[in-house]
C-alpha cells in the first residue's frame, strides 16, 4: 500500500468563537486593570474620575471647597468631668533626697553653715555636750572638727558640776573616746557608803543607758565600771519591755551591743531614723545628716 508522503495542511478555525478567544489570549490588558479606582474620602461623598488622573492644584482647591466638613465632624464634643487628682502634679515638687546630687551638695552647704552658727550660740555646757553627741550619732561629726575639738577641749578643762546622771556619763563617754583621760571616780556621786549604786537613779533610763555605754570604755582594772556595766545592765533589762520608742529600741540595741562597739555607718543609719521620734530634735541636724548619708 502506497504512503503519500503530502504533508496535511493545517486545520483553520473559522468560527468566530475561536478567533474571539486567540485575539483575547494575548490581550492581558483587558482582563486586569492597570490603575486602581480612588477610594472616596468620605462615603457619602461621590469621588470625582477626575481625581484618579493629574490634575493641577487649582482644581484640587475647587473640589475640595464643594466639601462641606461642618457636616462631616461631629457637632458636639464629650464634656467630660475635672480630674480626681486636682492639680497636684501640677505642682508637685520632689523631696530633698529625690533631687539631683548638685542641688543636695547646695543644699548641705547652706545647712552646714547653719549648724556652724547652732555650735557658736551654745553657751551652756550641757547644750555643748548634747550637741557633739547629736552630731556623732548622726554621723556630720566630720564637717565640723574644729567645733568638736573646741567642745571637748572645753568640757574636758571647763568646770562641770551637774549632778544629772545622763549628763556626766555623757561627759565621761565623750572624752574616753576621743583619747582623752578621765577618771571612774566622777560616778561615786551616784553610789551609796557601801560602794554600790544609789537604787533612785533606775527612774533615768535615759542615764541609765548612757551610763552603760560609757562603762563600756573601761581600762584594765577599773572595777567601778565593772560594777557600773552589771548595775545598768540588769535595770535595762527589767524596763526594757515599759519603755517608750525610740528609746526602747536603743536600749535592745545596745544590750546587744554597747555603742562604742557598733558599727558607725550602720549605728547612723539606725538613729536618723530614731531621732525625728526624739522630743526637740532640731529639723537641721536631721535634714543635713539626710543629705550627707545619701552623699557619701
Amino acid at each position: 500500500m502506497a504512503v503519500s508522503l503530502t504533508p496535511t495542511p493545517p486545520i483553520l478555525f473559522s468560527s468566530p468563537f475561536f478567533s474571539s478567544a486567540i485575539a483575547t489570549r494575548g490581550n492581558y490588558s483587558s482582563r486586569l486593570p492597570l490603575q486602581a479606582s480612588p477610594r472616596p474620602c468620605f462615603p457619602h461623598v461621590q469621588a470625582s474620575p477626575v481625581a484618579a488622573k493629574s490634575t493641577p492644584s487649582s482644581s484640587i482647591e475647587q473640589e475640595t471647597t464643594d466639601v462641606d466638613y461642618d457636616d462631616v465632624a461631629p457637632k458636639t464634643l464629650s464634656s467630660y468631668g475635672p480630674s480626681l487628682w486636682g492639680d497636684y502634679f501640677l505642682n508637685y515638687e520632689p523631696k530633698p533626697l529625690q533631687r539631683s546630687e548638685k542641688w543636695m551638695s547646695a543644699r548641705a552647704d547652706k545647712l552646714k553653715e547653719d549648724v556652724d552658727m547652732l555650735f557658736k550660740s551654745c553657751n551652756c555646757m550641757v547644750e555643748r555636750i548634747t550637741l557633739l553627741d547629736t552630731v556623732q550619732h548622726l554621723g556630720i561629726d566630720h564637717h565640723f572638727k574644729k567645733h568638736v575639738d573646741t567642745t571637748l577641749s572645753q568640757i574636758f578643762e571647763g568646770e562641770f558640776n551637774i549632778s544629772s546622771l545622763h549628763q556626766v556619763a555623757l561627759r565621761f563617754r565623750l572624752l574616753r573616746e576621743h583619747g582623752l583621760w578621765v577618771s571612774s571616780d566622777v560616778f561615786d556621786k551616784f553610789k551609796n557608803e557601801d560602794g554600790s549604786f544609789r537604787e533612785d537613779i533606775t527612774s533615768d533610763p535615759k542615764g541609765l543607758l548612757c551610763l552603760y555605754n560609757a562603762a563600756h570604755l573601761l581600762i584594765h582594772a577599773e572595777p567601778s565600771l565593772e560594777q557600773a556595766i552589771s548595775f545598768s545592765r540588769h535595770h535595762l533589762q527589767l524596763m526594757r519591755d515599759t519603755l517608750k520608742s525610740p528609746l526602747v529600741e536603743q536600749v535592745k540595741r545596745a544590750l546587744h551591743m554597747p555603742f562604742s562597739r557598733t558599727f558607725k555607718r550602720m549605728e547612723t543609719l539606725r538613729y536618723i531614723s530614731e531621732y525625728k521620734h526624739e522630743e526637740g530634735h532640731n529639723p537641721t541636724l536631721l535634714e543635713l545628716a539626710k543629705l550627707d548619708f545619701n552623699l557619701l
